[in-house]
């Protein structure tokens, strides 16, 4: 497996800066490689990164739901998840978005709504439809919306709890 240049070189920089599991590796279409969460050579080059499985599902059929492994991404606001499996759970785009890269390019994708689970909490979520280059994230939003933070002395997730407006 590839690594991508700037992914390679953001999370070795994160990493050495001790931002834990907060880096900025989602910026995806350098054209060089593709990652697959939770490739084993992410851990052959070191890099501490937090991953967890999650159940996505349909939000209008929650039946229609699948377990996967998602890298956590806080610098993402939004989750990225592959178009094949959020096609495969019957879940359409509701409109178009402009990202940005890390290169400062502007790129449009597909959002949608989600039911994203983790243990026993589950939010609704708009999501992403990620193309196969791109990198599958569980973003800030989602995390906040379960109520989770990543703790960045032992790069897991833990529930805070939602925190209220007052």
């Amino acid at each position: 497996m590839i690594l991508p240049y700037n992914f390679t070189r953001s999370i070795i920089r994160s990493k050495r800066d001790n931002f834990g599991a907060a880096v900025k590796y989602s910026f995806h279409d350098s054209g060089k490689g593709l990652l697959l969460c939770g490739s084993p050579l992410l851990r052959e080059i070191g890099l501490g990164l937090t991953s967890v499985k999650v159940t996505v599902s349909n939000p209008f059929d929650p039946k229609l739901g699948e377990e996967f492994e998602l890298i956590v991404d806080t610098g993402s606001v939004l989750s990225w998840i592959l178009r094949g499996l959020l096609e495969k759970l019957n879940i359409k785009p509701r409109r178009r978005r402009d990202f940005k890269t890390i290169e400062g390019r502007s790129i449009l994708r597909d959002v949608g709504l989600a039911t994203i689970k983790y243990e026993q909490y589950e939010a609704d979520v708009e999501v992403v439809f990620a193309e196969e280059k791109d990198v599958s994230v569980l973003g800030a939003t989602a995390l906040e919306s379960l109520g989770y933070r990543v703790n960045p002395i032992t790069e897991k997730l833990e529930y805070i709890g939602l925190l209220a407006a007052q």
